[in-house]
């Protein structure tokens, strides 16, 4: 998904950085969107945001969820909903 780090606010959390390699950016989250939701349940704080990415662990890439955020823009926010397709990243294995 990407996320590095959020701040909670009183709507959900403030996405503050995003690995612009990662599912989510590449899909079009952005760092300043207000994350609400994560495939219909709420997000209002890190530890609601912690439980959900536990939940992707039984899915299989390519799967999709949809992240609901609002953006500010120059004008009034918009509400969107953001299809995220899990990427399973593997680490590689170092031996001696």
């Amino acid at each position: 998904m990407g996320i590095w780090w959020a701040v909670p606010q009183k709507e959900g959390l403030l996405i503050g950085d995003l690995d612009q390699e990662g599912a989510g950016w590449k899909a079009g989250l952005r760092p300043g969107d207000l994350l609400t939701a994560v495939h219909g349940k709420a997000v209002s704080s890190q530890e609601d945001f912690f439980r959900l990415r536990g939940e992707f662990q039984g899915l299989k890439s390519g799967d999709r969820r949809i992240f609901s955020v609002t953006r500010a823009g120059t004008g009034k926010a918009e509400e969107m909903d953001v299809a995220v397709e899990l990427v399973r990243q593997w680490k590689p294995v170092r031996r001696n």
